[in-house]
């Protein structure tokens, strides 16, 4: 008990009988323990008073140091182990919203048509990206505070009700980016930019369950303190994204030319990838 609870308050308890605290940390435990736990902290309470503490403990000197001394180390520590939890998850979310500048840079060299057609599809798909990633975000301090807790073992059944929950909101995110495009009617979208708009708003909505799916997984991972997978799979996803759309945007070998059809189904293709390979991580 001393180890672990000692070194933390041992600046504000250095007056304080050594004997009384063991009493007092034996007595707390009673209550986050079983009954098998509570004998033996009870009988251990009633040998500090009839013996007094252990000798050994009596020879150890508890370690000195200041309030304020140990609360900069304590920061340093924690900014460091934040540092080290929250760069790979900043660059990881970097290499995500990049894909979208991808897909500006392949239709720019495709035609101000398609640029255009894309530019405008990003953005109500940007809506659905908004939508999903709102909702699951509620997975990661869940499974956090599992696993600081000590209750990994319930952490299974989380991430099995939040793959239900990617699953239903996916349906219902392609169901949306197939309705879509009657949007573009009402935002008065010029005719010639409609057509390949709605193509590429219908060809990316089936990349919508993958999206909602990836988003479960790689927060499963991160609410375990694994955030490099995070930076793994996002540059990796963003890399496959160049190739594989360029060859269904221009038409590479037997694949035909899509246009603006193409990157969506290369950012759906994409994606799903991106889930597959994070659930077999």
């Amino acid at each position: 008990l001393y180890l672990v609870i000692g070194e933390e308050f041992t600046g504000q308890l250095s007056e304080m009988a050594y004997g009384r605290f063991l009493f007092l940390s034996a007595v707390s435990a009673v209550h986050a323990a079983g009954r098998v736990q509570a004998v033996r902290a009870q009988a251990f309470a009633r040998d500090i008073r009839v013996h007094g503490y252990p000798a050994k403990l009596a020879n150890q000197q508890a370690p000195t140091m200041t309030h304020s001394a140990s609360n900069w180390q304590r920061l340093f520590q924690e900014a460091r182990v934040s540092f080290k939890l929250a760069l790979p998850i900043a660059l990881g979310q970097l290499a995500s919203m990049a894909m979208s500048v991808v897909d500006t840079l392949l239709a720019g060299r495709h035609g101000a048509t398609t640029l255009a057609a894309v530019a405008v599809g990003s953005a109500i798909w940007s809506l659905a990206l908004l939508i999903c990633v709102g909702i699951m975000m509620a997975i990661p301090p869940t499974v956090a505070q599992l696993d600081g807790a000590g209750r990994r073992g319930e952490v299974g059944p989380v991430w099995r009700q939040a793959l239900w929950l990617a699953s239903i909101v996916g349906l219902l995110l392609l169901a949306f980016m197939r309705w879509s495009p009657q949007l573009l009617l009402w935002m008065h979208i010029a005719p010639e930019v409609q057509t390949p708009a709605a193509e590429f708003l219908h060809a990316i909505s089936w990349g919508a369950p993958g999206l909602a799916l990836f988003f479960a997984t790689r927060y499963l991972s991160e609410g375990l303190s694994w955030s490099k997978p995070t930076l793994v799979f996002g540059v990796a996803a963003l890399v496959l994204l160049l190739p594989v759309g360029y060859a269904l945007l221009f038409g590479f070998g037997p694949i035909p030319a899509l246009g603006a059809a193409g990157l969506g189904y290369a950012t759906a293709v994409v994606m799903w990838l991106q889930f597959l390979t994070f659930a077999g991580y």
